[in-house]
Protein backbone atom coordinates (compact mmCIF):
# COMPACT_ATOMS: atom_id res chain seq x y z
CA UNK A 1 0.00 0.00 0.00
CA UNK A 2 3.15 2.30 1.17
CA UNK A 3 4.36 1.73 -2.32
CA UNK A 4 1.30 3.18 -4.51
CA UNK A 5 1.14 6.01 -2.32
CA UNK A 6 4.77 6.62 -2.54
CA UNK A 7 4.68 5.89 -6.77
CA UNK A 8 1.21 8.47 -6.79
CA UNK A 9 3.25 10.76 -4.87
CA UNK A 10 6.21 10.53 -7.14
CA UNK A 11 3.66 11.07 -10.44
CA UNK A 12 2.06 14.00 -8.80
CA UNK A 13 5.50 15.35 -8.07
CA UNK A 14 6.50 14.60 -11.82
CA UNK A 15 3.50 16.44 -13.27
CA UNK A 16 3.86 19.42 -11.20
CA UNK A 17 7.44 19.39 -11.87
CA UNK A 18 6.72 19.26 -15.90
CA UNK A 19 4.33 21.89 -15.16
CA UNK A 20 6.65 24.60 -13.70
CA UNK A 21 8.96 23.96 -15.86
CA UNK A 22 6.55 24.36 -18.97
CA UNK A 23 5.49 27.73 -17.21
CA UNK A 24 9.36 28.60 -16.85
CA UNK A 25 9.76 27.63 -20.49
CA UNK A 26 6.96 29.93 -21.68
CA UNK A 27 8.04 32.64 -19.05
CA UNK A 28 11.11 32.23 -20.91
CA UNK A 29 10.00 32.40 -24.23
CA UNK A 30 8.20 35.58 -23.07
CA UNK A 31 11.17 37.13 -22.03
CA UNK A 32 13.01 36.29 -25.21
CA UNK A 33 10.43 38.30 -27.49
CA UNK A 34 10.15 41.67 -25.31
CA UNK A 35 13.95 41.38 -25.75
CA UNK A 36 13.60 40.97 -29.40
CA UNK A 37 11.03 43.92 -29.81
CA UNK A 38 13.34 45.76 -27.58
CA UNK A 39 16.81 45.24 -29.66
CA UNK A 40 14.68 46.05 -32.93
CA UNK A 41 13.16 48.96 -31.26
CA UNK A 42 9.47 48.06 -31.05
CA UNK A 43 8.07 49.05 -28.23
CA UNK A 44 4.09 48.10 -29.31
CA UNK A 45 4.40 44.36 -28.00
CA UNK A 46 1.10 43.02 -26.04
CA UNK A 47 2.14 39.23 -25.34
CA UNK A 48 -1.28 37.31 -23.96
CA UNK A 49 -2.16 36.80 -20.25
CA UNK A 50 -4.15 34.06 -20.29
CA UNK A 51 -2.56 31.12 -18.66
CA UNK A 52 -0.72 33.15 -15.91
CA UNK A 53 -0.85 33.19 -12.00
CA UNK A 54 -2.54 36.84 -11.35
CA UNK A 55 0.58 38.12 -10.22
CA UNK A 56 2.15 37.01 -13.26
CA UNK A 57 -1.06 38.04 -15.47
CA UNK A 58 -0.91 41.48 -13.46
CA UNK A 59 3.53 41.82 -14.33
CA UNK A 60 2.54 41.05 -18.30
CA UNK A 61 -0.33 43.47 -17.79
CA UNK A 62 1.82 46.07 -16.70
CA UNK A 63 5.01 45.29 -19.07
CA UNK A 64 2.55 45.55 -22.43
CA UNK A 65 1.37 49.22 -20.94
CA UNK A 66 5.09 50.24 -20.53
CA UNK A 67 5.60 49.25 -23.62
CA UNK A 68 3.19 51.26 -25.49
CA UNK A 69 4.05 53.91 -23.40
CA UNK A 70 8.01 53.64 -24.50
CA UNK A 71 6.55 53.46 -28.17
CA UNK A 72 4.64 56.71 -27.79
CA UNK A 73 7.12 58.61 -25.98
CA UNK A 74 9.97 58.12 -29.04
CA UNK A 75 7.10 58.79 -31.52
CA UNK A 76 6.67 62.06 -29.63
CA UNK A 77 10.52 62.65 -29.45
CA UNK A 78 10.44 61.61 -33.43
CA UNK A 79 7.93 64.12 -34.55
CA UNK A 80 9.63 67.01 -32.30
CA UNK A 81 12.96 66.17 -34.13
CA UNK A 82 11.74 66.32 -37.49
CA UNK A 83 10.03 69.25 -36.72
CA UNK A 84 13.48 70.87 -35.45
CA UNK A 85 14.45 68.93 -38.68
CA UNK A 86 12.07 70.42 -41.28
CA UNK A 87 12.59 74.24 -39.82
CA UNK A 88 16.11 74.02 -40.24
CA UNK A 89 16.45 72.08 -43.28
CA UNK A 90 14.79 74.32 -45.94
CA UNK A 91 17.41 77.01 -44.93
CA UNK A 92 20.63 74.75 -45.71
CA UNK A 93 18.69 73.35 -48.47
CA UNK A 94 18.01 77.48 -49.96
CA UNK A 95 22.09 78.40 -48.63
CA UNK A 96 23.09 74.65 -50.61
CA UNK A 97 21.51 75.65 -54.05
CA UNK A 98 21.88 79.44 -53.88
CA UNK A 99 24.94 79.31 -56.26
CA UNK A 100 22.43 76.40 -58.26
CA UNK A 101 20.22 78.85 -58.54
CA UNK A 102 22.74 82.00 -59.41
CA UNK A 103 24.03 79.55 -62.61
CA UNK A 104 20.40 78.85 -63.63
CA UNK A 105 18.99 82.74 -63.19
CA UNK A 106 21.94 83.17 -65.64
CA UNK A 107 21.35 80.39 -68.00
CA UNK A 108 17.36 81.68 -67.95
CA UNK A 109 18.47 85.17 -68.64
CA UNK A 110 20.67 84.19 -71.43
CA UNK A 111 20.16 85.13 -75.33
CA UNK A 112 19.50 81.40 -75.97
CA UNK A 113 16.88 80.57 -74.52
CA UNK A 114 15.51 83.95 -75.24
CA UNK A 115 11.30 83.90 -75.66
CA UNK A 116 10.10 82.19 -73.18
CA UNK A 117 5.92 82.34 -73.61
CA UNK A 118 5.97 83.80 -69.87
CA UNK A 119 8.88 86.37 -70.55
CA UNK A 120 6.46 89.18 -70.04
CA UNK A 121 2.59 90.27 -69.65
CA UNK A 122 0.20 90.34 -67.63
CA UNK A 123 -0.40 87.71 -65.09
CA UNK A 124 -3.52 87.13 -63.16
CA UNK A 125 -3.86 85.03 -60.02
CA UNK A 126 -7.14 83.61 -59.46
CA UNK A 127 -9.33 81.39 -57.45
CA UNK A 128 -12.46 79.04 -58.36
CA UNK A 129 -15.43 78.59 -56.30
CA UNK A 130 -13.59 75.92 -54.18
CA UNK A 131 -10.09 77.62 -53.25
CA UNK A 132 -8.32 76.25 -56.07
CA UNK A 133 -5.51 78.50 -57.41
CA UNK A 134 -5.08 79.54 -60.80
CA UNK A 135 -3.08 81.47 -63.01
CA UNK A 136 -3.66 83.17 -66.36
CA UNK A 137 -1.18 85.14 -68.72
CA UNK A 138 -1.31 87.31 -71.55
CA UNK A 139 1.78 88.01 -73.06
CA UNK A 140 3.33 90.65 -74.35
CA UNK A 141 3.62 90.70 -78.05
CA UNK A 142 6.42 91.69 -80.00
CA UNK A 143 4.89 92.98 -83.41
CA UNK A 144 2.07 95.10 -82.06
CA UNK A 145 -0.75 92.70 -82.29
CA UNK A 146 -3.41 92.12 -80.18
CA UNK A 147 -2.51 89.54 -77.46
CA UNK A 148 -4.18 86.18 -76.46
CA UNK A 149 -4.08 84.55 -73.25
CA UNK A 150 -1.25 82.15 -73.79
CA UNK A 151 -2.83 79.87 -70.54
CA UNK A 152 -5.75 80.02 -68.55
CA UNK A 153 -4.17 77.25 -66.19
CA UNK A 154 -0.41 77.95 -65.95
CA UNK A 155 -0.01 76.09 -62.78
CA UNK A 156 -1.65 72.38 -63.42
CA UNK A 157 0.02 73.28 -66.96
CA UNK A 158 4.01 73.49 -65.85
CA UNK A 159 2.97 71.29 -62.62
CA UNK A 160 1.16 68.68 -63.25
CA UNK A 161 2.62 66.58 -60.19
CA UNK A 162 1.85 69.44 -57.80
CA UNK A 163 -1.10 69.77 -55.23
CA UNK A 164 -1.39 73.49 -54.73
CA UNK A 165 -2.99 74.88 -51.49
CA UNK A 166 -6.03 76.29 -51.90
CA UNK A 167 -7.13 79.82 -51.69
CA UNK A 168 -4.25 81.82 -52.98
CA UNK A 169 -4.43 86.03 -51.48
CA UNK A 170 -1.57 87.50 -52.95
CA UNK A 171 1.37 87.41 -56.13
CA UNK A 172 4.47 88.96 -56.42
CA UNK A 173 7.32 89.33 -58.37
CA UNK A 174 11.13 89.25 -56.52
CA UNK A 175 14.75 88.60 -57.92
CA UNK A 176 13.46 86.09 -61.22
CA UNK A 177 11.22 84.46 -58.70
CA UNK A 178 6.95 85.02 -58.78
CA UNK A 179 5.80 84.29 -55.12
CA UNK A 180 2.32 83.63 -54.20
CA UNK A 181 0.61 82.56 -51.03
CA UNK A 182 -2.15 80.52 -50.31
CA UNK A 183 -4.22 80.03 -46.96
CA UNK A 184 -5.33 76.88 -46.89
CA UNK A 185 -8.62 75.45 -45.49
CA UNK A 186 -7.81 74.63 -41.98
CA UNK A 187 -7.25 71.17 -42.85
CA UNK A 188 -3.86 69.19 -41.94
CA UNK A 189 -3.65 68.22 -46.02
CA UNK A 190 -4.25 71.79 -46.94
CA UNK A 191 -2.07 74.11 -44.82
CA UNK A 192 -0.80 77.77 -45.58
CA UNK A 193 1.90 77.19 -48.33
CA UNK A 194 4.11 80.24 -50.14
CA UNK A 195 5.15 79.24 -53.50
CA UNK A 196 8.04 79.98 -55.46
CA UNK A 197 7.89 79.72 -59.28
CA UNK A 198 11.08 80.41 -61.90
CA UNK A 199 9.01 83.35 -63.79
CA UNK A 200 10.10 82.42 -66.95
CA UNK A 201 8.95 78.56 -66.84
CA UNK A 202 5.88 79.26 -63.74
CA UNK A 203 7.48 75.61 -62.85
CA UNK A 204 7.38 75.55 -58.90
CA UNK A 205 11.23 75.59 -57.97
CA UNK A 206 10.61 75.48 -54.03
CA UNK A 207 7.21 75.75 -51.10
CA UNK A 208 7.62 76.08 -47.86
CA UNK A 209 4.11 74.83 -45.74
CA UNK A 210 3.66 76.86 -42.49
CA UNK A 211 2.13 74.22 -39.67
CA UNK A 212 3.34 75.56 -36.52
CA UNK A 213 1.67 79.27 -36.80
CA UNK A 214 -2.45 78.40 -36.04
CA UNK A 215 -2.59 82.28 -37.24
CA UNK A 216 -0.21 82.02 -40.12
CA UNK A 217 -3.57 83.29 -42.74
CA UNK A 218 -1.30 85.14 -45.02
CA UNK A 219 -3.46 88.01 -47.26
CA UNK A 220 -0.27 90.75 -48.01
CA UNK A 221 3.07 89.88 -48.83
CA UNK A 222 5.81 92.55 -47.91
CA UNK A 223 8.31 91.74 -50.39
CA UNK A 224 10.28 94.21 -52.82
CA UNK A 225 10.96 93.73 -56.42
CA UNK A 226 14.91 92.81 -55.61
CA UNK A 227 15.23 90.94 -52.21
CA UNK A 228 18.21 91.07 -50.09
CA UNK A 229 20.13 88.44 -48.14
CA UNK A 230 19.83 88.26 -44.90
CA UNK A 231 16.72 90.47 -44.94
CA UNK A 232 13.44 89.74 -43.04
CA UNK A 233 10.26 90.77 -44.88
CA UNK A 234 6.51 90.94 -43.06
CA UNK A 235 3.56 88.91 -43.92
CA UNK A 236 0.31 90.33 -43.42
CA UNK A 237 -2.35 88.23 -42.01
CA UNK A 238 -5.83 87.84 -42.14
CA UNK A 239 -6.28 88.82 -38.23
CA UNK A 240 -3.84 92.19 -38.77
CA UNK A 241 -0.25 90.54 -37.14
CA UNK A 242 2.47 89.76 -39.08
CA UNK A 243 4.88 87.41 -39.45
CA UNK A 244 8.19 87.87 -40.84
CA UNK A 245 9.80 85.72 -44.43
CA UNK A 246 13.56 84.91 -45.41
CA UNK A 247 12.45 84.60 -49.13
CA UNK A 248 16.15 83.15 -49.17
CA UNK A 249 16.32 81.10 -46.83
CA UNK A 250 12.90 79.88 -46.93
CA UNK A 251 11.84 80.33 -43.19
CA UNK A 252 8.91 81.99 -41.56
CA UNK A 253 9.79 83.14 -37.91
CA UNK A 254 7.52 85.83 -35.34
CA UNK A 255 7.82 89.30 -36.09
CA UNK A 256 10.57 91.17 -34.37
CA UNK A 257 9.46 95.09 -36.03
CA UNK A 258 5.68 95.08 -36.95
CA UNK A 259 4.70 93.05 -33.35
CA UNK A 260 0.74 94.62 -33.13
CA UNK A 261 -2.42 94.81 -35.07
CA UNK A 262 -2.50 96.50 -38.81
CA UNK A 263 -5.53 97.27 -40.89
CA UNK A 264 -5.09 95.24 -44.34
CA UNK A 265 -3.35 97.34 -46.49
CA UNK A 266 0.39 97.79 -47.32
CA UNK A 267 2.74 99.62 -49.63
CA UNK A 268 6.08 98.43 -51.02
CA UNK A 269 7.94 100.20 -53.22
CA UNK A 270 11.84 99.51 -54.14
CA UNK A 271 14.20 100.90 -56.42
CA UNK A 272 14.71 97.60 -57.70
CA UNK A 273 18.35 96.67 -55.86
CA UNK A 274 16.94 95.38 -52.94
CA UNK A 275 17.79 98.76 -51.29
CA UNK A 276 16.29 101.92 -51.16
CA UNK A 277 13.31 99.80 -49.86
CA UNK A 278 10.43 101.08 -48.16
CA UNK A 279 6.99 99.41 -46.56
CA UNK A 280 3.90 101.54 -45.25
CA UNK A 281 1.67 99.76 -42.86
CA UNK A 282 -1.19 101.81 -40.52
CA UNK A 283 -1.30 100.71 -37.28
CA UNK A 284 -4.92 100.07 -35.85
CA UNK A 285 -3.94 100.50 -32.26
CA UNK A 286 -2.20 103.62 -31.79
CA UNK A 287 -3.78 105.00 -35.24
CA UNK A 288 -0.77 106.13 -37.25
CA UNK A 289 1.66 105.28 -40.54
CA UNK A 290 4.78 103.23 -39.83
CA UNK A 291 7.44 102.96 -42.06
CA UNK A 292 9.92 100.36 -42.32
CA UNK A 293 13.09 101.28 -44.46
CA UNK A 294 16.13 99.10 -45.42
CA UNK A 295 14.79 96.82 -42.91
CA UNK A 296 14.98 99.41 -40.47
CA UNK A 297 11.95 100.71 -37.92
CA UNK A 298 8.93 100.83 -37.82
CA UNK A 299 9.28 104.91 -37.66
CA UNK A 300 6.09 106.74 -37.26
CA UNK A 301 4.90 109.32 -39.58
CA UNK A 302 4.92 112.25 -36.84
CA UNK A 303 6.37 115.90 -36.41
CA UNK A 304 9.51 114.41 -35.68
CA UNK A 305 12.41 112.57 -37.55
CA UNK A 306 12.51 108.57 -36.82
CA UNK A 307 9.91 108.95 -34.37
CA UNK A 308 9.44 105.74 -32.42
CA UNK A 309 5.50 103.91 -31.37
CA UNK A 310 6.16 104.33 -28.01
CA UNK A 311 7.10 108.46 -28.39
CA UNK A 312 4.65 108.67 -31.23
CA UNK A 313 1.79 109.89 -28.84
CA UNK A 314 -0.73 112.28 -28.87
CA UNK A 315 -0.35 115.29 -31.43
CA UNK A 316 3.56 114.10 -32.19
CA UNK A 317 1.86 111.28 -33.84
CA UNK A 318 0.85 112.62 -37.09
CA UNK A 319 -2.29 111.21 -37.77
CA UNK A 320 -3.56 111.76 -34.04
CA UNK A 321 -7.27 111.00 -33.66
CA UNK A 322 -7.45 109.77 -37.29
CA UNK A 323 -9.21 106.79 -38.68
CA UNK A 324 -7.68 104.46 -41.50
CA UNK A 325 -10.16 104.23 -44.84
CA UNK A 326 -6.69 103.97 -47.57
CA UNK A 327 -3.50 104.72 -48.97
CA UNK A 328 -2.50 104.04 -52.61
CA UNK A 329 0.97 104.40 -53.77
CA UNK A 330 1.27 107.06 -56.55
CA UNK A 331 2.54 105.59 -59.54
CA UNK A 332 4.90 107.08 -61.90
CA UNK A 333 6.85 106.71 -64.92
CA UNK A 334 10.85 106.63 -64.80
CA UNK A 335 10.93 109.62 -66.04
CA UNK A 336 9.16 110.99 -63.33
CA UNK A 337 10.56 109.18 -60.97
CA UNK A 338 13.74 110.59 -61.63
CA UNK A 339 12.80 113.86 -61.19
CA UNK A 340 10.19 113.54 -58.24
CA UNK A 341 10.02 112.28 -54.58
CA UNK A 342 8.02 108.85 -54.55
CA UNK A 343 4.78 109.49 -52.94
CA UNK A 344 1.44 108.33 -51.33
CA UNK A 345 -1.91 109.27 -51.21
CA UNK A 346 -3.40 108.72 -47.77
CA UNK A 347 -7.07 109.05 -46.96
CA UNK A 348 -8.37 109.12 -42.99
CA UNK A 349 -11.34 109.51 -41.39
CA UNK A 350 -11.36 112.69 -39.33
CA UNK A 351 -15.12 112.98 -37.67
CA UNK A 352 -17.50 113.69 -39.99
CA UNK A 353 -15.03 114.91 -42.34
CA UNK A 354 -12.92 112.63 -44.99
CA UNK A 355 -9.70 114.31 -45.40
CA UNK A 356 -6.39 113.64 -47.83
CA UNK A 357 -2.48 113.87 -47.55
CA UNK A 358 -0.23 113.78 -49.98
CA UNK A 359 3.03 111.89 -48.11
CA UNK A 360 6.72 111.37 -49.64
CA UNK A 361 6.73 107.64 -48.87
CA UNK A 362 10.01 108.60 -47.08
CA UNK A 363 7.82 110.70 -44.60
CA UNK A 364 10.74 113.44 -44.31
CA UNK A 365 12.68 115.26 -47.72
CA UNK A 366 15.77 116.23 -46.86
CA UNK A 367 17.28 119.89 -47.60
CA UNK A 368 20.59 120.41 -49.10
CA UNK A 369 21.69 121.22 -45.35
CA UNK A 370 20.76 117.31 -44.31
CA UNK A 371 17.88 119.04 -42.18
CA UNK A 372 14.65 117.40 -42.13
CA UNK A 373 11.49 119.06 -43.54
CA UNK A 374 8.76 117.39 -41.11
CA UNK A 375 5.08 117.15 -41.22
CA UNK A 376 3.51 119.66 -39.21
CA UNK A 377 0.08 119.86 -39.91
CA UNK A 378 -1.46 117.41 -38.09
CA UNK A 379 -3.41 114.78 -40.45
CA UNK A 380 -3.42 117.31 -43.41
CA UNK A 381 -6.25 119.59 -43.72
CA UNK A 382 -7.47 118.91 -47.19
CA UNK A 383 -10.60 117.47 -47.60
CA UNK A 384 -11.89 114.87 -49.36
CA UNK A 385 -15.86 114.24 -48.61
CA UNK A 386 -18.20 114.47 -45.56
CA UNK A 387 -19.75 111.59 -44.43
CA UNK A 388 -18.63 108.36 -45.21
CA UNK A 389 -15.33 107.28 -47.23
CA UNK A 390 -16.38 105.21 -50.63
CA UNK A 391 -12.87 103.90 -50.59
CA UNK A 392 -11.43 101.37 -47.84
CA UNK A 393 -8.73 99.52 -46.43
CA UNK A 394 -9.93 96.97 -49.08
CA UNK A 395 -11.08 98.80 -51.62
CA UNK A 396 -8.97 98.01 -55.08
CA UNK A 397 -7.60 101.44 -55.94
CA UNK A 398 -4.38 102.55 -58.21
CA UNK A 399 -3.21 106.15 -58.71
CA UNK A 400 -0.73 107.45 -61.04
CA UNK A 401 1.12 111.23 -61.65
CA UNK A 402 0.58 111.58 -65.04
CA UNK A 403 -3.17 112.28 -64.76
CA UNK A 404 -3.05 113.08 -61.18
CA UNK A 405 -6.17 110.45 -61.18
CA UNK A 406 -6.71 107.88 -58.61
CA UNK A 407 -9.12 104.84 -60.42
CA UNK A 408 -11.07 102.81 -57.64
CA UNK A 409 -13.39 99.74 -58.03
CA UNK A 410 -17.15 100.58 -57.05
CA UNK A 411 -19.12 97.43 -57.87
CA UNK A 412 -18.61 97.02 -61.82
CA UNK A 413 -17.78 100.73 -61.96
CA UNK A 414 -14.30 102.50 -62.81
CA UNK A 415 -14.55 105.64 -60.55
CA UNK A 416 -11.76 108.33 -61.40
CA UNK A 417 -10.80 111.32 -59.00
CA UNK A 418 -8.72 113.85 -59.46
CA UNK A 419 -6.70 114.05 -55.75
CA UNK A 420 -5.01 117.20 -56.39
CA UNK A 421 -8.30 118.94 -57.16
CA UNK A 422 -10.90 120.41 -55.50
CA UNK A 423 -13.04 117.47 -56.52
CA UNK A 424 -14.93 115.79 -53.62
CA UNK A 425 -13.99 111.90 -53.67
CA UNK A 426 -18.25 111.33 -53.13
CA UNK A 427 -18.16 113.22 -56.48
CA UNK A 428 -16.10 110.63 -58.54
CA UNK A 429 -17.17 110.13 -61.95
CA UNK A 430 -17.28 107.10 -63.53
CA UNK A 431 -14.77 106.12 -66.35
CA UNK A 432 -16.21 102.95 -67.19
CA UNK A 433 -18.56 100.27 -66.38
CA UNK A 434 -17.26 96.55 -66.94
CA UNK A 435 -19.25 93.40 -66.97
CA UNK A 436 -22.61 93.00 -66.32
CA UNK A 437 -24.76 94.89 -62.97
CA UNK A 438 -23.49 92.41 -61.02
CA UNK A 439 -19.88 91.99 -61.71
CA UNK A 440 -17.33 92.54 -58.80
CA UNK A 441 -13.90 94.54 -60.09
CA UNK A 442 -11.50 93.15 -57.33
CA UNK A 443 -7.98 94.62 -59.17
CA UNK A 444 -5.92 97.21 -61.02
CA UNK A 445 -2.96 97.20 -63.44
CA UNK A 446 -1.38 99.70 -65.49
CA UNK A 447 0.60 100.59 -67.93
CA UNK A 448 4.76 101.62 -67.65
CA UNK A 449 3.17 104.90 -69.30
CA UNK A 450 -0.47 104.77 -67.48
CA UNK A 451 -1.87 104.91 -70.64
CA UNK A 452 -3.36 102.01 -70.13
CA UNK A 453 -5.34 100.15 -66.73
CA UNK A 454 -6.39 96.74 -66.78
CA UNK A 455 -9.25 96.18 -64.64
CA UNK A 456 -9.55 92.68 -63.21
CA UNK A 457 -13.69 91.33 -62.27
CA UNK A 458 -15.57 88.39 -62.13
CA UNK A 459 -19.58 87.48 -62.67
CA UNK A 460 -20.42 85.98 -59.32
CA UNK A 461 -23.65 84.45 -60.14
CA UNK A 462 -21.58 82.90 -63.05
CA UNK A 463 -20.10 79.50 -62.69
CA UNK A 464 -16.98 78.43 -64.18
CA UNK A 465 -14.43 80.65 -65.85
CA UNK A 466 -16.40 83.59 -64.20
CA UNK A 467 -13.28 85.81 -64.36
CA UNK A 468 -12.43 88.59 -66.82
CA UNK A 469 -10.04 91.48 -67.80
CA UNK A 470 -10.79 94.38 -69.79
CA UNK A 471 -8.10 97.49 -71.06
CA UNK A 472 -9.18 100.66 -70.91
CA UNK A 473 -7.84 103.88 -71.58
CA UNK A 474 -6.48 105.59 -67.78
CA UNK A 475 -7.32 109.27 -69.68
CA UNK A 476 -10.81 108.59 -71.97
CA UNK A 477 -12.17 105.05 -70.51
CA UNK A 478 -12.42 103.93 -73.79
CA UNK A 479 -12.02 100.35 -74.15
CA UNK A 480 -9.51 98.98 -75.65
CA UNK A 481 -9.38 95.42 -75.38
CA UNK A 482 -11.87 92.70 -73.70
CA UNK A 483 -10.87 89.21 -72.26
CA UNK A 484 -13.82 88.04 -71.24
CA UNK A 485 -14.10 84.43 -68.89
CA UNK A 486 -10.14 83.97 -69.07
CA UNK A 487 -9.77 83.18 -65.63
CA UNK A 488 -11.78 82.49 -62.14
CA UNK A 489 -12.36 85.17 -59.17
CA UNK A 490 -8.94 87.04 -59.70
CA UNK A 491 -7.02 87.87 -56.37
CA UNK A 492 -4.02 89.25 -57.84
CA UNK A 493 -3.51 91.06 -61.53
CA UNK A 494 0.39 91.96 -61.99
CA UNK A 495 2.78 92.96 -65.36
CA UNK A 496 5.27 90.32 -64.61
CA UNK A 497 8.46 92.04 -66.21
CA UNK A 498 11.08 90.52 -67.86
Amino acid sequence: MLVYIALALALVFALLAAAVYRHQRLLRDRALLMREGIRHRDFMFRLPTRGLLFGERALQQTLNDMGQEIEKLIARNEVEAWQRLTRVLPHEIMNATAPIQAVSQAYLQSPQIKGSPYEEGITILSKDSEGRPYLAFLPKTLDGSTPEFFDYDCLTTNNSDTHFASNPSDLVQSAGTLIFCCQGNGTDSDVPTIYYLNEKTLVVENMLRVTEYPDFQPTILGIPSMDASGVAYPILCANGKTYEFSTTEGAIVKPTKLQYTYAQDMIVRDNGSGWNYELLVWDKEIGGLAQIYNGYGPYYCSKNYHQTRATCTGTNNYFDGRKFCKMTYIRMTPEQASTNDHQCLVITNNGMLVQKTILSSSFWTYNFDTSETVRSDNGGSTIACVGQSPVTETTPTIANRTYFSLLFGDGNKVRRWNYTTSQLLSDAGILQTVGTDDAVITGFEMSADHKRTYVAFYEPKQTGRNGSMWVIDTDKGDIIEKYDNICHMPVKIIYKKK
